[in-house]
């Protein structure tokens, strides 16, 4: 409830289902929109690694259904990239893809205050991108306007 009466705030959420329910997120995305609502992931070094169990602290912890969790249960972090998190956000919320890629994209750039180079494509930017097929899959990666991966 503070963040609706702090006007210039952000909320970020890590919309996974685990970390935040899907109720939860669309809830948030009804109350502040698509210019306050930010895509974030806590990702484990499981991000992309094969379900199992990993050491992270000294402690065994198991990577599955996209959490990371200690073997007594306690949640550590998500094994999902941040691309999922947004198409899990889009998918949660209705809203639109630009609207969820923007969470993930122009609107930390923008918090951070680094939007003159990151967030978006214009002339003068990063051209750090990902390239995506219509599915959402990753295609390509770009780093500095050069291509780094193909797939």
């Amino acid at each position: 409830p503070a963040l609706m009466d702090a006007g210039g705030l952000t909320v970020e959420l890590i919309s996974d289902d685990v970390h935040v329910s899907r109720p939860v997120v669309r809830l948030a995305w009804r109350l502040f929109g698509g210019d306050r609502c930010i895509c974030v992931t806590d990702g484990m070094r499981t991000v992309g690694l094969p379900e199992g169990r990993y050491e992270y602290g000294g402690r065994q912890f198991e990577s599955r259904g996209g959490a990371a969790r200690y073997l007594d249960g306690t949640l550590i972090g998500t094994s999902i990239p941040l691309l999922e998190i947004v198409k899990r956000f889009h998918r949660f919320t209705g809203c639109s893809l630009a609207e969820a890629v923007d969470g993930a994209t122009r609107l930390p750039a923008r918090l951070l205050g680094v939007e003159d180079r990151l967030g978006s494509i214009a002339a003068g930017r990063d051209a750090d991108l990902v390239i995506l097929d219509g599915d959402l899959d990753v295609r390509a990666t770009i780093v500095g306007g050069r291509v780094v991966w193909e797939g």
